[in-house]
């Protein structure tokens, strides 16, 4: 049988066991999900970047780019004035 999932629950445990296991590490979420506010959960839990699946041959590399320049990204089709708030710097 499978179960819907909730996108929150698999970003918090995503998340928790990643700075549980290596707290340096930095999270970069690929999912399909492009709500606002699961996007600002990701990033609110420590996401440097959020990638949507169906953008992902040219936004991965972008981001990964970004990511290394000491920088946060979101795809296309996210809104990404999330990146800008303080809450989330």
């Amino acid at each position: 049988m499978e179960l819907p999932l909730d996108p929150r629950e698999v970003l918090n445990e995503v998340a928790h066991r990643v700075r549980h296991h290596s707290p340096k590490l930095k999270i970069i979420f690929l999912t399909q999900e492009s709500s606002e506010d699961i996007v600002r959960e990701a990033f609110g839990l420590g996401a440097v970047a959020y990638v949507l699946k169906g953008n992902a041959a040219r936004d991965l590399p972008v981001a990964l780019e970004t990511v290394l320049q000491g920088k946060k990204f979101a795809s296309r089709g996210v809104d990404r004035d999330i990146l800008s708030r303080p809450e989330l710097a």
